[in-house]
């Protein structure tokens, strides 16, 4: 297995971060940089992904105009964020971070955590003059300029995951948007049992008597960031309210969370749509020359405003703040990663959409100082990973993933009976049927070194599109047995944690 071993340490590394036996998929495949799956998919161990912005704010909590250079993760923020608590979290993967330690007398009163979902540096840099609250906060707080997510997958359930409980995929469980449970692949969804680790909130909540306010507001798959709500041992049910085509609802599953009635839709969601509208000086019901009436709201910048009128509501009637115990609030804004899917982060749509998350931020800035009061709230911003360039600007080959499975059941599925030997393929790994594979006389390793010399041109039922000169280009870097990560390269890995 040396051509696995061969791949940079620090992208070795993360894949590890990110791989859970008997969870994750029997095969671990990286696609040839920057080549990526059809609706620009973001998942993958390079810095492009990886780097992402991390601010704590603001002042007496958190020091005042300190820019950090050394690497961090994100599996750093759960921990710093129980130090100003005054909480010890317990044995966590995640390091303090001193420099986001103020001198306050006393811990906040609300401690909020903002993801933009997929705004990674590269999404920032892309829209520099797009985010100008975040630019201005930074003076106003801890500004980590060099922190990363810290595994691959870099998608979103395992990435909040790590954010709520300061550990790795490989601890906390959520490895990628499915994953193997009870013998069968399973997709994540909105239930946060399947978490393997406490979090933050869990722990706090439980601890403190249930007396925080607890309350997480953004998409079905992330609601692991704040933790189990009434499955966790000792705990209540936390509010949570998960986007819906037509605003909010409860998440899905067992009732392990409340949802407030008072939180559904206001009309709030149609006067944002109604500003969409006009952002370009005409009421003509289109932004960017597509069609409101088709498009999701979650994927405008309509979604920041009406996220954040939500959550104003939320911390009012919730009265979060108002007295000495600290609560928790959770904020995933997702309209960033629909557009990015949509369109691309190159895209005017990402332009607008990066604008009016920003815009969103500095609302809410402004709600916590007049309802929580100045010096008694704190906030971290950060995002879950970065967003994939178009092929048109980067020139990457775009993987074709239904015909990739077609090709891996045609090699590997000969007997032809219903059950396939290729049980799922995601984007950086595939989960196998290991006894129908073996049936057939295949191991995963036959899987993985298919892999490796699958071409463009195989990639294509109709290859004459390609240049000549790329057909028979690899698709992918690397590709192994998933178990290579635990047995072997120990030295290569070794070298990349250093």
């Amino acid at each position: 297995m040396a051509w696995a071993c061969r791949l940079p340490a620090d992208q070795l590394l993360r894949i590890r971060e990110g791989y859970r036996p008997g969870r994750s998929g029997e095969v671990q495949f990286v696609p040839r940089q920057p080549g990526y799956f059809g609706e620009h998919s973001h998942s993958g161990p390079w810095a492009y992904l990886q780097r992402v912005p991390l601010l704590f704010v603001r002042p007496p909590h958190v020091p005042e105009g300190v820019t950090v250079r050394r690497p961090v993760r994100l599996a750093d923020v759960a921990p710093t964020l129980a130090r100003s608590l005054r909480f010890d979290l317990g044995d966590v993967d995640g390091r303090l971070l001193p420099e986001a330690i103020g001198r306050a007398a006393e811990p906040p009163r609300i401690v909020v955590t903002v993801v933009w979902d997929a705004a990674g540096m590269n999404v920032l840099r892309e829209h520099p003059t797009a985010w100008p609250t975040l630019r201005s906060l930074r003076s106003r707080g801890t500004w980590f300029a060099r922190a990363t997510v810290g595994s691959s997958p870099s998608v979103s359930p395992a990435i909040h995951g790590t954010l709520g409980t300061g550990m790795p995929p490989a601890e906390h469980g959520l490895v990628d948007m499915v994953f193997r449970e009870g013998g069968e692949v399973v997709e994540v969804r909105d239930d946060p049992r399947h978490l393997l680790a406490p979090t933050l909130a869990d722990r706090f909540d439980v601890i403190r008597g249930n007396r925080p306010i607890v309350a997480l507001l953004g998409h079905p798959l992330m609601v692991g960031l704040a933790g189990r709500g009434s499955a966790f041992p000792g705990g209540d049910r936390d509010l949570a309210l998960v986007e819906a085509p037509d605003g909010w609802r409860a998440p899905g599953g067992p009732p392990v969370f409340r949802f407030p009635r008072y939180a559904s839709s206001d009309g709030g969601l149609d006067a944002a749509f109604g500003r969409l509208d006009r952002l370009d000086g005409e009421a003509d019901g289109a932004w960017r020359g597509e069609p409101l009436n088709d498009l999701p709201p979650n994927g405008t910048p309509a979604w920041a405003e009406f996220h954040t009128r939500t959550a104003t509501r939320v911390i009012r009637r919730e009265r979060m703040g108002e007295d000495p115990m600290p609560d928790l609030l959770f904020l995933n804004y997702n309209q960033i990663n629909e557009v990015g899917h949509r369109w691309s982060m190159n895209s005017g749509q990402m332009a607008d959409t990066v604008r009016s998350t920003d815009r969103a931020l500095g609302n809410l800035v402004g709600i916590l100082d007049r309802h929580v009061g100045r010096g008694r709230w704190m906030l971290v911003v950060t995002a879950d990973h970065g967003s994939t360039p178009d092929a048109s600007v980067s020139g990457a080959f775009v993987i074709d993933q239904a015909e990739l499975t077609r090709d891996l059941r045609n090699a590997f599925d000969h007997d032809r009976d219903s059950r396939s030997a290729i049980a799922q393929v995601r984007v950086t790994q595939l989960w196998l049927d290991r006894a129908e594979l073996a049936e057939g006389g295949f191991r995963p390793l036959d899987v993985a070194w298919f892999l490796t010399r699958y071409t463009r041109a195989d990639n294509r039922a109709t290859p004459n599109g390609l240049m000549p000169t790329t057909r028979d280009e690899p698709v992918f870097t690397s590709a192994f047995p998933g178990p290579v990560l635990r047995e072997g390269c120990g030295e290569h890995l070794r070298d990349g944690a250093r």
